[in-house]
Protein backbone atom coordinates (compact mmCIF):
# COMPACT_ATOMS: atom_id res chain seq x y z
CA UNK A 1 0.00 0.00 0.00
CA UNK A 2 2.90 2.36 0.94
CA UNK A 3 4.27 1.69 -2.91
CA UNK A 4 0.67 2.95 -4.64
CA UNK A 5 0.57 5.47 -2.14
CA UNK A 6 3.86 7.00 -3.30
CA UNK A 7 3.56 5.94 -7.20
CA UNK A 8 -0.14 7.51 -6.87
CA UNK A 9 1.40 11.09 -4.92
CA UNK A 10 4.58 11.30 -7.70
CA UNK A 11 1.95 10.57 -10.61
CA UNK A 12 -0.19 13.53 -9.10
CA UNK A 13 2.80 15.73 -9.04
CA UNK A 14 4.07 15.29 -12.40
CA UNK A 15 0.33 15.17 -13.98
CA UNK A 16 0.09 19.34 -12.01
CA UNK A 17 4.01 19.70 -13.38
CA UNK A 18 2.64 19.31 -17.07
CA UNK A 19 -0.76 21.26 -16.37
CA UNK A 20 1.09 23.88 -15.12
CA UNK A 21 3.18 24.18 -18.46
CA UNK A 22 -0.37 23.95 -20.32
CA UNK A 23 -0.01 20.12 -21.54
CA UNK A 24 -3.75 18.67 -21.42
CA UNK A 25 -3.91 15.38 -20.09
CA UNK A 26 -6.82 13.05 -20.73
CA UNK A 27 -7.61 9.83 -18.65
CA UNK A 28 -9.63 7.50 -19.09
CA UNK A 29 -11.02 4.45 -16.40
CA UNK A 30 -11.86 1.01 -18.57
CA UNK A 31 -14.31 -1.60 -16.49
CA UNK A 32 -15.92 -1.58 -12.88
CA UNK A 33 -12.73 -1.56 -11.05
CA UNK A 34 -11.80 2.43 -12.11
CA UNK A 35 -10.23 4.75 -9.32
CA UNK A 36 -12.50 7.53 -10.79
CA UNK A 37 -11.10 10.30 -8.50
CA UNK A 38 -7.84 9.66 -9.14
CA UNK A 39 -8.10 9.58 -12.51
CA UNK A 40 -10.18 12.99 -12.33
CA UNK A 41 -7.02 14.56 -10.60
CA UNK A 42 -5.02 13.51 -13.00
CA UNK A 43 -7.10 14.84 -15.54
CA UNK A 44 -6.78 18.12 -16.54
CA UNK A 45 -10.41 19.16 -16.16
CA UNK A 46 -13.41 17.26 -15.79
CA UNK A 47 -13.93 16.97 -19.09
CA UNK A 48 -10.72 15.39 -19.90
CA UNK A 49 -11.61 12.37 -17.97
CA UNK A 50 -13.60 9.99 -19.94
CA UNK A 51 -15.16 6.47 -18.36
CA UNK A 52 -15.72 3.53 -20.83
CA UNK A 53 -17.52 0.69 -18.52
CA UNK A 54 -16.41 -2.29 -21.86
CA UNK A 55 -13.52 -2.48 -23.83
CA UNK A 56 -16.20 -2.40 -26.73
CA UNK A 57 -16.86 1.37 -25.68
CA UNK A 58 -13.38 2.63 -25.91
CA UNK A 59 -13.40 3.69 -29.41
CA UNK A 60 -16.67 5.61 -28.87
CA UNK A 61 -13.93 7.18 -26.35
CA UNK A 62 -10.80 7.66 -28.19
CA UNK A 63 -13.31 9.18 -31.02
CA UNK A 64 -14.29 11.71 -28.37
CA UNK A 65 -10.95 12.70 -27.42
CA UNK A 66 -9.84 12.86 -30.99
CA UNK A 67 -13.04 14.96 -31.43
CA UNK A 68 -12.57 17.84 -28.69
CA UNK A 69 -8.36 17.90 -30.29
CA UNK A 70 -10.14 19.48 -33.33
CA UNK A 71 -10.48 22.69 -34.08
CA UNK A 72 -13.95 24.53 -33.56
CA UNK A 73 -14.35 26.16 -37.01
CA UNK A 74 -13.03 23.45 -39.44
CA UNK A 75 -15.93 20.64 -40.72
CA UNK A 76 -15.99 17.54 -39.85
CA UNK A 77 -14.59 15.05 -42.61
CA UNK A 78 -15.52 10.80 -42.19
CA UNK A 79 -12.97 8.42 -43.53
CA UNK A 80 -12.35 4.82 -43.87
CA UNK A 81 -8.81 3.34 -43.69
CA UNK A 82 -9.02 -0.36 -43.85
CA UNK A 83 -11.48 -1.14 -41.39
CA UNK A 84 -10.81 2.25 -38.92
CA UNK A 85 -13.42 4.90 -39.37
CA UNK A 86 -12.18 8.56 -38.48
CA UNK A 87 -13.95 12.03 -38.20
CA UNK A 88 -11.62 14.34 -38.56
CA UNK A 89 -11.33 18.13 -39.05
Amino acid sequence: DQTCALAASMALAHAQELKDKGVTIYTIGLGSNVNTAFLQQLASSPSTYYYAPTADQLAAVFEAVAYSLLPPATPVRHSTFGGLKARYR
